[in-house]
């Protein structure tokens, strides 16, 4: 029985631990020296293969990095060959569902470390994908199965002269089109792998056909990230479809560990709300504001999305209290208190929802379209404490779905000085576009023209205009600077390499006694130059378009 056989006379198969390659991956004792390692078999038959895969374990046997499972030896057995790697009792990536994007973020950076300290060995892993990452309880992440445990399984022969190497879903497109591998290829299957782990698909689809992977993988058809918030523009960079354009190991480790901030959680903002108050009345005491453009003559109506779910209907799980200024303005977060966790329920209205999803601290769902939009329901778990998310999800998107079914929402208008009364598209013009050459001057409206981003067909550039509502910043947001009699905080990098944000303060105002900020962001991506003076010029011109606000509320009062 293979159960209690010796590899090569030596590693005693103890226990299977999982599957892969050629077939099982045991756990099994290393007689010789009595140590636990991790058995599987590589390759049956192929002598001129064989020759190969011994080397490169002689290679990746020298090859010692906490982010790497260690490779041991390879040995003949039975007609097959064997690797013998070490054992980490852990699991893969892809059993853990779709993760927050800091996590993400952090697993990233140490693949990246692992994968680089891989090839400066002279090796490819050639097969990067969730299932061949491990995720140990203390948050390690260890890269394993190697090119050299390839088998005939994972590849798909596209012409009868070759093979895709690699998991279609994870592969790039050079390599699918029949390019041998290379160190670019591993940070494309590297962003891929990142991008299923915050979206809980792979970039070329949910489609679970191999053969429709590679056709996407062929013609470079990446899908847009949904859920990875400010971790996107990395994503984007290692996904590039040029491999040349994509960014070295190095680099890709840097974007990794300081990517664009990550939204502060609503705990933290409240930790800043004495010291935003003191810097407010300090500052509003010797500020006068400067003449304002008058308000446009109409306000456009907009639809209401606290009136999908009421607390009512969430209070059966804790104190449940609406928060109508968090993020943008179609959405509406109600937020159920249980001691000593936060669930915060986020329903935004948005033209197509995306899947069903879940994992340890958030479950999302979402309605069919109605009117011209779907609402899209995720429930987040804030804090310590255990809350069943997909209950209360379900509960909210029933309950909105039947306020859908009703008819359409309630509209409600804006105060003229709000960025929601707005048009994001409308604070630039064309001839304004000349500031970054080569954009289309033709942009990609977002959700009720609160977005506006303008890309550069070859997509070497791209500028973003966007409203959101969120804590008053302050110097850990950038330099600050005076725009058009804004506030503003510019920072360098500050929406991902190779960018310039730029965060415009347009008024405060107070929320259950807590000052909430509405911004106006404009950033600045470009491969090359100053980005900053571009992204300057152009906020201070959208900043002058802004709606006139009323007294000092148009600044920030953190600004002193």
């Amino acid at each position: 029985m293979e159960s209690v056989h010796a590899v090569a006379g030596r590693y005693r198969l103890e226990e299977r631990i999982g599957s892969g390659g050629n077939g099982a991956v045991w756990r099994a004792v290393d007689e010789e020296l009595g140590r636990v390692v991790a058995v599987k078999r590589a390759l049956t038959g192929d002598d001129r293969r064989a020759t190969l895969l011994r080397r490169e374990a002689r290679i990746l046997a020298r090859v010692s990095h906490p982010n790497v499972v260690t490779v041991y030896d390879l040995v003949p057995d039975g007609g097959a060959w064997w690797l013998v790697m070490e054992y980490v009792p852990a699991r893969s990536l892809a059993e853990h569902g779709r993760l927050p994007p800091a996590r993400v973020a952090e697993i990233g950076a140490q693949l990246a470390r692992g994968l680089r300290a891989v090839h400066e060995a002279g090796v490819l892993h050639r097969d990067v994908k969730p299932g061949n990452v491990l995720l140990s309880d203390d948050g390690q992440a260890k890269l394993g199965d190697f090119g050299i445990s390839r088998s005939p399984d994972g590849e798909i022969t596209i012409t009868d002269a070759g093979t895709v190497i690699g998991t279609p879903a994870y592969v790039a497109p050079e390599v699918a089109n029949g390019a041998d591998p290379s160190p670019a290829s591993d940070v494309f299957s590297l962003g891929a792998t990142l991008f299923a782990a915050v979206e809980g698909r792979s970039p070329y689809g949910a489609s679970g056909s191999p053969m429709a992977a590679l056709r996407r993988a062929m013609a470079g058809r990446v899908e847009r990230a949904s859920h990875a918030g400010a971790l996107t523009p990395v994503l984007v960079e290692l996904l590039r479809r040029d491999p040349a354009r994509r960014p070295t190991l190095a680099d890709a480790e840097r974007l990794l560990t300081t990517p664009p901030r990550l939204r502060l959680r609503r705990w933290a903002l409240a930790c800043l709300a004495a010291a935003v108050a003191v810097a407010l009345t300090v500052w509003l005491l010797s500020f006068r504001a400067p003449p304002r453009p008058p308000a446009p003559p109409a306000v456009r109506a907009i639809a209401d999305p606290c009136a999908l779910v009421g607390p009512g209907v969430l209070s059966r799980y804790g104190k449940a209290t609406v928060d109508a200024h968090y993020g943008n303005f179609n959405r509406c977060d109600v937020i159920i208190r249980r001691d000593p966790a936060e669930v915060d329920v986020k329903i935004e209205l948005v033209p197509t929802a995306d899947p069903a999803e879940q994992d340890e601290t958030s479950c999302s769902r979402s309605t069919t379209p109605v009117g011209g939009h779907a609402v899209q329901v995720t429930a987040e778990l804030h804090g310590k404490g255990r809350a069943d998310l997909c209950a209360i999800a379900d509960t909210a998107t029933t309950a909105a779905a039947a306020r859908l079914a009703r008819g359409p929402l309630p509209s409600r208008t804006p105060e003229p000085a709000s960025l929601a009364a707005a048009d994001a598209c409308a604070l630039l013009r064309p001839a304004d576009l000349a500031r970054l050459p080569g954009l289309d001057a033709r942009p990609e409206v977002g959700f009720g023209r609160w977005e506006c981003r303008w890309r550069d067909p070859a997509d070497r550039s791209w500028l973003l205009v966007r409203f959101d509502q969120n804590a008053p910043l302050g110097p850990g947001d950038g330099r600050h600077v005076r725009l058009a009699g804004h506030d503003a905080y510019v920072e360098q990098d500050g929406y991902g390499e190779h960018t310039c944000a730029v965060r415009v303060v347009h008024r405060t105002l107070t929320d259950g006694g807590q000052p909430v900020a509405e911004l106006l962001l404009v950033a600045v991506f470009g491969s090359s130059g100053r980005l900053c003076d571009p992204a300057l010029d152009l906020a201070r011109t959208a900043a002058a378009r802004l709606p006139a606000t009323a007294g000092g509320s148009a600044t920030s009062p953190s600004a002193a």
